[in-house]
């Protein structure tokens, strides 16, 4: 249910030629759409929330970008949680990479072990060049 009325960011799908994964920020899901036009969640419920783990668990809140990394990773920019999330390559599991969910703000750090300290206001757009992703405003 939901349709297509809250997508946004669209990307191939990296499983199935002619499919596409997009962001529904409306209904805080990632969803697909085959190449009949078959749309399914992939990732969420219907209702904002924070949780990393398995697909069918993870929870999001306006999610509003992606790309997908060198590696075949897709990062998502989870909006209203101010954090950006990582789906595996494989599409089996979610986990958030930077910022602390609900934390608004601007907090810069470095390194690895870092990223999930610094505080990040409502990512929207995602670019990834070579094995970076950057965060746009």
């Amino acid at each position: 249910s939901g349709g297509l009325a809250g997508a946004c960011s669209i990307v191939p799908h990296p499983l199935e030629a002619g499919s596409f994964i997009f962001c529904d920020r409306r209904h805080h899901m990632i969803r697909t759409i085959s190449h009949n036009g078959a749309v399914e969640t992939l990732a969420g419920t219907l209702g904002a929330g924070h949780a990393d783990g398995d697909l069918k668990g993870g929870r999001f809140n306006s999610p509003a970008g992606m790309c997908i990394c060198a590696n075949g990773e897709i990062a998502i920019a989870d909006t209203n949680n101010q954090v950006i999330r990582i789906i595996s390559a494989d599409l089996s599991a979610v986990r958030t990479v930077a910022g602390v969910p609900n934390k608004v703000g601007h907090v810069d750090g470095e390194g690895r072990r870092v990223l999930s300290l610094i505080h990040i206001s409502e990512p929207t757009r995602l670019l990834s060049i070579s094995y970076a992703v950057f965060c746009l405003k």
